[in-house]
């Protein structure tokens, strides 16, 4: 009998002690999940700060690798070696994302590896994401501004993908690069089967990217980046629909526009930070239009013959690498024409401020210094020449 009560004790007894160990593991868990929740709230802020990496920044770039772009140059011993022409997109982008995002670079500096590890992948996270959301914007509202522009058949549906591309007239003649001659039934043929001479690659410009879809071989950089199209892909993203419906109204330069009608900036730019037009956000913008306006179901890389990140590279190279003092004027006048398309003319001050170190007023300020100072006086900072 006591054996009985024995046995009986012990196995109450072991009961006993699973339950406290299983309420001992419920606390532990519960104190992770809490650690969880607090590590996810103070990286959720890095998921938005990441949106703009895809736009302003790199389009296919990881912060990872950005960030270990700069690391590696920081150990170097001289600090102008040679670096391949990869490695300074990255450097570059990696600048471009603390000129956007400067905050980060005390969390680059001083974060734990396991802490920056997280923080990569939510800012990744956010970047990606923004790049769908805008794709998904764009796809519908493109295929109503060719049939508000022109007869369009067939009919193309704003939901599917499937019919446009190469396949059809009208997207087919905007991406059909400029090189070829799209109303040669010939060489549209053959650019459908993707004969070796006619292939689509990124090394040639895409119709859409001109004005009016006009190229002269011998003035290849007239009207290239005025596109009617991708004005209104960048008012799409960055700005707002709105904006998009009334560049076919648009008030005549000379006017005014009233107090009402103006708009300041909108509410990506806004979020953004945007002052002005950067050559990224242009790259940006032709890479998601020429993504709408293909078949290509789901974003890839490489569609075809034609990869996204060369065509991205190249107008970001268009741009940013201009050497001569005509090609850096004409980057100039491209960049204040997109200004004022996007920002408006009531605004030039927050994209071209003014030189005023030259200017009348400044001028009779430094004569009215030298005038006011009394001959043969110093100033506070000035000893007299012993003579």
């Amino acid at each position: 009998m006591a054996d009985s009560y024995s046995f009986t004790d012990q196995s109450n007894n072991a009961d006993n002690m699973t339950a406290t160990a299983w309420k001992r593991r419920v606390s532990e868990l519960e104190e992770e999940l809490e650690t969880l929740r607090g590590n996810r709230q103070r990286t959720s802020g890095f998921t938005v700060a990441g949106r703009c990496i895809r736009r302003l920044v790199s389009l296919t770039a990881r912060v990872e690798d950005l960030v270990g772009e700069s690391d590696r140059r920081t150990c170097l011993d001289d600090f102008e070696d040679q670096h391949t022409k990869g490695q300074d997109r990255l450097f570059k982008a990696y600048n471009k994302l603390l000129d956007h995002q400067p905050s980060l670079r005390k969390v680059f500096e001083s974060g734990e590896l396991h802490e920056l590890v997280i923080i990569f992948k939510e800012l990744n996270r956010g970047a990606d994401a923004a790049r769908g959301d805008d794709a998904t914007r764009l796809k519908p509202v493109v295929v109503h501004w060719l049939t508000s522009a022109e007869l369009v058949e067939p009919v193309l549906k704003p939901d599917e993908k499937h019919g446009r591309g190469f396949d059809h007239e009208v997207t087919g003649r905007l991406l059909c690069p400029v090189d070829y001659d799209w109303r040669d039934p010939d060489q549209r043929e053959k650019i459908r089967d993707y004969h070796p001479d006619f292939l689509v690659t990124a090394y040639s410009w895409p119709t859409f990217l001109y004005e009016n879809e006009e190229f002269d071989p011998n003035h290849p950089s007239n009207g290239l980046f005025k596109g009617r199209l991708l004005v209104k892909a960048f008012k799409q993203i960055f700005t707002s629909p709105t904006s998009v419906l009334k560049m076919d109204n648009e008030p005549h330069p000379t006017k005014r526009q009233k107090r009402d009608e103006r708009r300041t900036r909108s509410h990506v730019a806004s979020l953004l930070g945007m002052k002005s037009v950067s050559p990224r956000a242009v790259a940006y913008v032709a890479v998601q239009l020429r993504f709408a306006l293909s078949d290509c179901g789901s974003w890839r890389v490489v569609d075809g013959e034609f990869n996204y990140d060369d065509f991205y590279n190249n107008i970001v190279d268009f741009f940013e690498d201009a050497e001569t003092p005509g090609d850096k004027k004409i980057i100039r006048e491209l960049l204040l024409w997109w200004n004022r398309k996007i920002f408006g003319r009531t605004k030039v001050l927050q994209y071209s401020p003014q030189k005023t170190d030259k200017m009348s007023v400044a001028m009779s300020l430094k004569r009215s210094a030298a005038v006011s100072q009394p001959s043969g006086s110093t100033t506070a900072w000035e000893c007299p020449t012993s003579v």
